[in-house]
């Protein structure tokens, strides 16, 4: 019965809202942060600050009503009524690896304990979450994400051993390496080649597919050397260069994209 009276006052609420009741993304939380600014490096070292702090990201503790209302009139009638939310855990992130900006202003966190990709929407003013690969297959370890072409979201799932191409809803479109990948970690997309990069970490190489997911080439291979890799994870593109995290070999590797330059080692064990 508490259900049913729920669901006809829910009916009479969606009638009466309005269409701007919607809440706002605070990247922000924190007052004193706007005061307070925390820079890197910061300027008392001589130096040029080339990062600011502004805030975090944590989940639904980001979206806040303009006026300071706890929540509308159509989700504290379903609170009282019916008790559905009663037992639900805030949506939090809890353990994020990677995330992008799409060209809508939405900001893509994978995190690899959820098993999502969470979607922080200041337009809509909500906290999506993007639970599935393909159909009805859920992720288990999104890890590495990219944006790729018309809209469309790359998210690597190590588990999975995929890439899975999603479309601006966050449907499954398409996957990529799924049988010649062994963990995949990293991705990168280069619109200019239509190449996507993936960091496969068991195979201790940097893998690159077409869009229709044809293994064009691969680079490197398991080694301590320049161009060798032990471990890779996260990578990134820019400038006709590859950017790699060589965990194991605890440095960064910055790798030519046409050869034309030998790799570049930055760090080494041990070493800051």
């Amino acid at each position: 019965m508490k259900f049913l009276l729920a669901a006809l006052l829910a009916v009479l609420l969606v009638g009466c809202a309005s269409t701007d009741d919607r809440k706002v993304l605070r990247i922000n939380p924190t007052p004193s942060v706007a005061t307070h600014r925390m820079f890197f490096p910061p300027p008392t070292d001589g130096e040029v600050p080339r990062y600011v702090y502004l805030g975090e990201l944590v989940g639904e503790v980001n979206f806040a009503y303009p006026d300071g209302r706890k929540g509308n009139a159509f989700v504290e009638a379903l609170r009282w009524l019916a008790g559905v939310f009663e037992n639900q855990e805030p949506v939090e992130l809890q353990r994020p690896q990677a995330g992008v900006v799409d060209e809508a202003g939405r900001i893509l966190v994978t995190d690899v304990s959820r098993g999502a990709v969470y979607v922080f929407d200041e337009t809509q003013g909500r906290l999506d979450l993007w639970e599935y690969a393909a159909g009805y297959r859920r992720f288990v370890s999104p890890a590495g994400i990219a944006l790729g072409p018309e809209g469309r979201v790359f998210v690597s799932d190590a588990d999975l051993k995929g890439v899975f191409l999603l479309d601006k809803e966050g449907n499954g479109v398409g996957v990529i390496g799924q049988d010649q990948l062994q963990r995949p970690t990293g991705v990168a997309w280069d619109p200019q080649e239509g190449h996507l990069y993936v960091s496969d970490t068991y195979a201790h190489c940097i893998k690159v597919f077409d869009i229709t997911g044809r293994l064009v080439r691969t680079i490197g291979q398991r080694g301590e050397g320049p161009g060798e890799f032990n471990y890779p994870t996260h990578i990134a593109l820019g400038n006709g260069k590859l950017v790699v995290a060589d965990t194991m070999n605890a440095r960064v590797q910055v790798v030519t994209l046409d050869g034309s330059e030998p790799p570049l080692v930055v760090g080494r064990r041990g070493v800051m």
